[in-house]
């Protein structure tokens, strides 16, 4: 039986990650320091989902300027199974619908394989626009849960992060 319990430093290193949760932003989230994961501990909305003693998802609000904004993230164990359902509706009812904070976003990696900008074609807002619309018309897993926890699309980031990878910036606003 699955069950929600505040995040303890311990369950981000008893995570067995999906490959998929592996990098973030080309950093290699199996490099976390203690430091890093007591941080994430101490935050108000930091959780975690145990499937019986093994954690199985981390997942929380990392507030980057405390009581205004912060930002989602959720780490997801190979064996979440099943209890994604759960876990989605948790993080949507009770972490990101229940923040108070006025702003709540996060940076998800999406599919993007556009050519860049011509003028002669349009211009930057319409291809601003056009890159998100393509984005959300193929979403990636990232993406989707994103929009089920609560998060709206906003912007489509190209080349971010240590890798160059594409990615969304979701947001949820009060």
């Amino acid at each position: 039986m699955c069950r929600f319990v505040p995040l303890r430093p311990e369950h981000i290193f008893a995570l067995d990650l999906q490959e998929s949760q592996r990098f973030q932003y080309g950093i290699d989230l199996f490099a976390i320091g203690v430091d890093e994961a007591e941080h994430y501990a101490s935050q108000p909305a930091a959780w975690t989902m145990l499937d019986g003693v093994r954690p199985i998802a981390c997942f929380g609000i990392l507030e980057t300027f405390p009581g205004a904004a912060g930002v989602a993230w959720a780490l997801i164990g190979k064996n979440i199974g099943r209890g994604h359902h759960r876990l989605t509706r948790f993080a949507r009812d009770e972490v990101i619908g229940k923040s108070t904070l006025p702003r709540v976003e996060a940076i998800v990696r999406c599919d993007l394989d556009l050519p860049p900008p011509d003028g002669a074609i349009c211009d930057a807002p319409t291809y601003a626009w056009l890159m998100l619309k393509f984005a959300l018309d193929h979403p990636t897993p990232e993406v989707r849960w994103a929009i089920d926890v609560g998060l709206h699309p906003v912007a489509v980031l190209r080349k971010f992060g240590a890798a160059n990878e594409t990615h969304m910036l979701m947001e949820r606003i009060l």
